[in-house]
């Protein structure tokens, strides 16, 4: 059970992450307002790795009932 919580935080958060530096960098060629640097987006994702990981953890071990409405509400935000 461990091992699979483990798995799906990662995959989950990977594609979070990944999902959310691909939009900011769409939206900045989109609209031109300014560039973002690799440094900007890998700072984003870094910390939203940490966080989104971390906090998915927890949720999984302590409420893992929730655990579904709370990815579908981070994916929401």
């Amino acid at each position: 059970m461990v091992l699979g919580i483990i798995v799906y935080c990662t995959l989950f958060t990977l594609a979070f992450a990944w999902a959310l530096v691909w939009v900011l960098e769409r939206k900045d060629k989109k609209y031109r307002q300014g560039s973002i640097s690799f440094t900007d987006a890998f700072s984003v994702g870094s910390v939203v790795i940490i966080l989104v990981y971390f906090s998915n953890i927890v949720v999984l071990m302590r409420w893992p009932r929730s655990a579904l409405a709370y990815d579908v509400a981070l994916i929401t935000c």
